[in-house]
């Protein structure tokens, strides 16, 4: 679960196919700045790891949870 602060809301740019999952690209001009590949950081409460940071924008690579198989 995210407990950290809530530093900007983004805008997600991009989402676009890779492997299992979806590449999201997020503007958030105050945030990226500071982030770099190997970042944690929340997008819609989810923790996602950035793949790539530049001027304004962040990468992620959001993959499917495995659900729990149940009785």
């Amino acid at each position: 679960m995210f407990t950290g602060l809530v530093e900007e809301v983004g805008v997600i740019e991009a989402a676009e196919p890779e492997g299992d999952g979806r590449r999201l690209v997020v503007h958030a001009a105050l945030v990226a700045r500071d982030l770099g590949p190997g970042d944690s950081v929340s997008v819609n409460g989810c923790c996602q790891t950035v793949v790539s940071a530049t001027d304004g924008q962040f990468s992620v690579i959001a993959v499917p949870s495995p659900c729990p198989s149940g009785p």
